[in-house]
């Protein structure tokens, strides 16, 4: 019996362990109800406790007792009591999902429910084109699901979907949050499988697990178009002006979808950017290329996934030019505004071959002036050609425009100048001192030189002269100007002084206006310094004169002493290299202690005596009035005998009472 017992409660607890390992929860719908039953056999219990998880640990929640009793902890659930203890959630959380049934020294598997949330209603944005409008791009979005949530695009066209899609989440969803978490979906369809125009349809489908059902959105339409391009109105069949903002618009007739652009191709297969849009179309601009006056041009379109296949062609006409004109001078552009004739004849040309229709030709003058005529247009086979003749009404530099302009688009122009420069003008000339005309020579006179000129070019020159020796000037490079120049005159001598003021034009140096007046300067007296200055320089000048007088009169005295008439004369020859030169005079009385008596000439004493005898004499003897040396310069006559032969000899003449020696 004993054994047949231990086998029976071994049966039981075996079967207890299969029922509480068997425990499942499964996927439940949030907020739904549900009921829970512990799997125990409850003949030899005496209380079941179910316990939920949370905040990391388990709770009880109800309790049924053998005895009928049934302890209800938290609110919102209910039990049928024993012996069952079926528990009974009223509304399941997710954050109350994991439970378990606890007994009289025992538990169960713990169960946790997979709790889920359905999508509300999905939305979807409109379809935008991305990837270089090579694909579209479609967002949808829930603001419930949980606790992940899935998303398919379908494409209704041939009812099939499109692979796995990204997911993004709208909230974040973080474990034990009851707050509701939406979800967001982006798709991207690729567009270059279609080769025509054609309409799509897609929707997209939402559910929060794999097992679950789906909600869709409501669908999404995208029609793809062909862009369509066209002339506008706007193309011109005449002329057209290069660097104009339009010549000709290619516009799109149909803008396509995905958006297409519209083009010119050129005949050097060159493409021109779009600059606007106009009325949901491309319009865009040609440029004149000089290198290609006669274009051709091609207005298509097409898109990323589209091209248009009937093009538009256009043959616009460009004008162009002038770009360059000559002005130039056929007489001298500088002239005095006193020359006659006064007049300045000019020749404005451009090249035929940088105009295109035609070209005008006029012409203007700065400062203005009536004296300008432009002749007509007319041509020498090469250029376009205009005489220009400009007559000025007063002098002055005259900067003369010549202007051509396209006759069909007169912005297009080119410009040539040239000065033509008129030199002259006017003055009126006053000038004046301040007080009498009649001075002394001690005081200084202001003199002051009003000028008034007019017409002036390109200035004058002002100046203050006194008998032709400038004291003050001044420059003026203005055309009207009126100006005093003063200036404090102090005459140097007594006198008479002509004060002139002249005013000329600096580059011609033509007078413009003068004005003179005289002023007299007699000597007078000065203040004391003065009187003293010239007291002392007149005792200065008698001493000076008076020593120069008594320096003449010694010197006359000496003269008279040792330079008295003689009959000498005057002998020059070589010694050696020396050259040697004697004055001898005649038989002269010599003054004795006894009374005169004559004497006769001695030799030299310079001579040899012995070489005396033998040099060459003029004349009978040495007493002799033409005595002389040979090849020596001998004055004989009594005139020169008068005079003395050299400088020498007059200051430093010989005393002729020691030239002999007295016996």
């Amino acid at each position: 019996m004993r054994e047949h017992y231990n086998l029976f409660i071994l049966w039981i607890l075996s079967f207890l362990w299969i029922s509480v390992m068997s425990l499942e929860c499964g996927e439940v719908p949030e907020k739904k109800g549900y009921t829970l039953t512990c799997p125990v056999n409850t003949a030899v219990l005496q209380s079941i406790t179910w316990q939920v998880w949370s905040v990391n640990q388990y709770h009880e929640v109800i309790t049924c007792f053998a005895d009928g009793n049934v302890t209800v902890t938290v609110d919102g659930y209910r039990s049928t009591g024993w012996p069952s203890c079926n528990l009974t959630i009223l509304s399941l959380n997710r954050n109350m999902s994991q439970w378990q049934c606890t007994w009289d020294g025992g538990q169960s598997q713990p169960c946790k429910f997979q709790v889920y949330a359905d999508p509300e209603q999905p939305t979807c944005d409109p379809p935008q084109f991305v990837s270089s409008n090579t694909a579209v791009s479609i967002t949808c979005q829930t603001a419930q699901i949980y606790p992940q949530g899935i998303c398919a695009l379908y494409n209704l066209t041939d009812m099939g979907p499109l692979g796995n899609p990204q997911i993004f989440y709208k909230y974040p969803y973080w474990l034990g949050n009851s707050q509701e978490s939406g979800m967001q979906c982006t798709f991207e369809y690729d567009l270059n499988q279609w080769n025509e125009a054609i309409t799509l349809v897609f929707r997209v489908g939402m559910k929060a697990l794999v097992n679950t059902n789906e909600t869709y959105s409501g669908n999404v339409s995208l029609t793809l178009q062909y862009p369509d391009s066209e002339l506008d109105g706007d193309c011109p069949q005449d002329y057209i002006m290069p660097g104009s903002p339009v010549y000709c618009t290619c516009k799109l007739r149909r803008p396509g979808l995905p958006p297409g652009n519209a083009y010119w191709l050129s005949s050097s297969a060159l493409r021109y950017p779009t600059f606007a849009s106009v009325n949901n179309s491309r319009r865009l601009e040609i440029f004149f290329d000089p290198t290609d006056i006669n274009p051709k041009f091609t207005c298509s379109s097409n898109s990323s996934v589209f091209q248009h296949k009937n093009p538009v062609f256009y043959e616009p006409k460009f004008a162009y030019g002038p770009d360059k004109v000559t002005l130039e001078a056929l007489t001298s552009p500088i002239l005095r505004f006193s020359d006659a004739p006064l007049s300045v004849k000019m020749l404005c040309k451009v090249p035929f071959s940088q105009v295109r229709p035609d070209v005008s030709i006029s012409a203007y003058v700065s400062p203005s002036t009536s004296g300008l005529t432009v002749d007509p247009v007319h041509s020498d086979g090469q250029d376009y050609i205009a005489s220009i003749n400009l007559v000025p009404e007063s002098p002055g530099a005259y900067n003369v425009t010549c202007v051509a302009q396209n006759t069909k688009f007169p912005t297009l122009t080119a410009l040539s100048n040239l000065v033509v420069q008129i030199f002259g003008g006017s003055a009126h000339v006053k000038v004046n001192t301040t007080g009498s005309t009649e001075r002394n020579l001690c005081s200084s006179v202001p003199v002051s030189c009003y000028v008034m000129a007019s017409g002036v070019y390109p200035g004058t020159l002002c100046s203050i002269y006194a008998n032709s020796m400038l004291l003050q000037s001044r420059t003026s490079f203005e055309r009207d100007v009126s100006f005093p120049l003063t200036h404090n005159f102090e005459p140097p001598l007594s006198g008479e002084y002509k004060l002139e003021c002249v005013v000329i034009n600096i580059n011609t140096s033509e007078t413009l206006g003068r004005d003179r007046i005289k002023l007299t300067i007699s000597g007078g007296s000065c203040d004391v310094n003065a009187m003293a200055i010239g007291l002392g320089a007149g005792l200065g000048g008698v001493v000076l004169l008076l020593a120069i007088v008594v320096v003449l009169f010694v010197v006359w005295r000496h003269r008279r002493i040792v330079t008295k008439k003689r009959d000498t004369q005057t002998v020059s020859f070589s010694v050696g290299d020396s050259k040697v030169k004697v004055i001898v005079q005649k038989n002269v009385p010599v003054e004795m202690k006894d009374g005169y008596k004559a004497m006769s000439e001695p030799p030299p004493d310079y001579f040899i005596q012995q070489n005396y005898d033998t040099l060459s004499y003029i004349g009978s003897s040495v007493g002799t009035a033409s005595t002389g040396v040979s090849s020596v310069r001998n004055s004989g006559n009594d005139q020169e005998d008068e005079m003395y032969a050299t400088l020498e000899e007059y200051i430093n003449p010989v005393d002729l009472k020691k030239a002999y020696t007295t016996k």
